[in-house]
């Protein structure tokens, strides 16, 4: 069974905010469903700020006054989308084989780093 894990959360209005104000973030895509023929990737949005992590969730609240994690597909292009205007200008690595999505910033032209990794929440805890 996975392990549950409990984040700070943070809404579009805050990465903004963040920006606005010069706060230095990382992204990271944590794959929650992994696509098959016809259904997309499915990843949180995670970001990284001072050691915490923030996961990103709608902006509204349900009735219950619960919140909803902000799920992104991969395809048709929705998470490039996100991580051009919300991201912390990195470059996405997609990974066909597990379908995990890295950053990394470029140090010159030929040579890349790795910012982050995203986790696979889809295979449980031996």
């Amino acid at each position: 069974m996975p392990r549950e894990k409990h984040y700070l959360l943070i809404t579009v209005a805050g990465v903004r905010l963040w920006g606005s104000e010069g706060k230095k973030f990382q992204v990271r895509y944590d794959l929650v469903r992994a696509g098959q023929r016809n259904v997309s990737s499915v990843y949180n949005c995670i970001y990284l700020l001072d050691g915490r992590e923030y996961m990103l969730v709608a902006s509204g609240t349900r009735p219950d006054g619960s919140v909803q994690d902000r799920k992104i597909s991969l395809w048709p292009g929705v998470l490039v989308k996100h991580h051009l205007e919300f991201g912390d200008g990195s470059q996405i690595i997609f990974n066909p084989t597990n379908q995990t999505i890295s950053t990394c910033f470029m140090v010159d032209q030929a040579t890349a780093k790795v910012s982050t990794v995203g986790r696979d929440l889809t295979r449980t805890p031996n």
